[in-house]
């Protein structure tokens, strides 16, 4: 699972993580940037899916995890990998 995953570092981070053939998660708030990546690692043979949340919000991120244990085995009881990419800050940038 990628955080962060539409765009920039996550993005390549997600890329990266599909050769080898592990399935990737990629999570973002950005709907079309997780399509278009999760397009590009099916093309390149990967398997991937995609989540629009908000980790800031905790409701969102429990629902995640209960929905990425019905794609994968490998998160509830097996290896599993999370990488962090995206940048919370509450109340934005002055």
């Amino acid at each position: 699972m990628v955080t962060g995953g539409a765009s920039e570092i996550g993005r390549a981070a997600a890329l990266c993580c599909s050769h080898g053939g592990p399935r990737v998660a990629v999570v973002d708030l950005d709907q079309r940037g997780v399509e278009s990546c999760m397009q590009e690692i099916e093309g390149s043979g990967g398997q991937a899916k995609g989540f629009r949340v908000d980790v800031q919000e905790e409701d969102q991120v429990r629902r995640l995890f209960t929905e990425l244990g019905g794609w994968s085995d490998r998160i509830n009881g097996q290896k599993a990998s999370l990488q962090v990419d995206v940048g919370v800050c509450p109340g934005g940038l002055a």
